[in-house]
């Protein structure tokens, strides 16, 4: 049970499918409604839900139409993580934003990250972050992502998450912090 609250805990978001009406699937919903927006949990069902389900996406699919049903999910997810970029970095090797990024404080800044070490669902990165033309102003921190946890990038807003680890490198995602920020 420790690894199912984990994974909503860490899930950007979640789909239930409510038409086994299956115990476990309501008291997941449940933990999921407690401590997540409804904004990052849909709901699916081959029928009618046994309760109220206005506060969330909700598609009602038949199995003969399977097609509709990705096709909403597809969409729905691509809704609820709109400013999400998947980034690979082999070690030794840095990324490096492609724009600017509008910064908290209404200044433009470039974004680069490196990855330094992988361990165990883990990596260590160098983030450095300066505003744009102003090379001398570099913030660099070395910080440890763990597995699915977001961290916060400093003087922009976006978080940094790490989506997989290997000897050859990491797959990072950079997303809005504010979507859904449990």
């Amino acid at each position: 049970m420790e690894s199912v609250l984990k994974d909503i805990r860490d899930a950007e978001a979640i789909i239930f499918d409510l038409s086994s009406k299956r115990a476990n699937v309501f008291y997941e919903l449940g933990i999921a409604s407690t401590i997540k927006s409804a904004h990052s949990i849909i709901l699916i069902s081959q029928d009618k839900p046994p309760f109220d389900v206005t506060a969330y996406r909700h598609f009602r699919y038949g199995i003969d139409a399977l097609n509709q049903l990705q096709a909403y999910l597809t969409q729905s997810l691509r809704e609820m993580t709109p400013a999400r970029k998947k980034i690979t970095i082999p070690i030794g090797t840095a990324y490096q934003s492609e724009s600017r990024i509008a910064g908290k404080d209404d200044t433009f800044y470039n974004l680069s990250i490196e990855a330094l070490e992988v361990g165990e669902a883990a990596a260590t990165v160098r983030i450095d972050v300066w505003p744009t033309r102003q090379e001398s102003q570099r913030t660099s921190i070395d910080k440890m992502l763990r597995m699915l946890k977001r961290e916060h990038i400093p003087k922009i807003n976006y978080a940094i998450k790490l989506h997989s680890a290997t000897a050859e490198g990491i797959e990072i995602c950079i997303c809005d912090p504010t979507l859904d920020a449990a």
